[in-house]
């Protein structure tokens, strides 16, 4: 099934990186489809209003901790049911310099959020998604 054809009207959509960007246009398009949004992010400030905007539930979290991912989709569950679709876009951009002049922490954070931010999502979000057939 091609992903332009799936149908998400009633479907709970999560989104990291939610409030702003590629994950905020992503988010503005699957409500425009009828999806029920679950947004994350870690600006609760700038998330708070686009979600409201929006109407979508939402939580505020730094996708680089695993035991807080889950919690935040634990609770977004409650409020708006199984997460069905996931769409893991939270990142940060990666530093202007080259191997030898970046800094290791910001270059750190990148990965951290990339990659264990991707992996933290999936893990705490595909119970619901295999089950539901996302």
């Amino acid at each position: 099934m091609a992903v332009a054809s799936l149908e998400l009207s009633g479907r709970t959509v999560l989104v990291t990186g939610a409030a702003r960007g590629i994950g905020l246009a992503a988010a503005t398009a699957l409500a425009a489809r009828g999806a029920r949004l679950a947004l994350l992010d870690v600006d609760a400030t700038e998330l708070e209003r686009q979600a409201h905007a929006l109407g979508a539930a939402h939580a505020a979290v730094d996708v680089t901790d695993g035991d807080a991912v889950r919690a935040a989709v634990g609770e977004l569950r409650g409020r708006v049911g199984p997460i069905d679709v996931v769409l893991a876009n939270a990142g940060v951009e990666p530093p202007a310099a080259t191997v030898l002049t970046v800094d290791p922490a910001a270059f750190e954070r990148v990965l951290a959020v990339h990659v264990h931010g991707t992996w933290h999502t999936v893990r705490a979000t595909l119970p619901d998604v295999a089950r539901r057939g996302g």
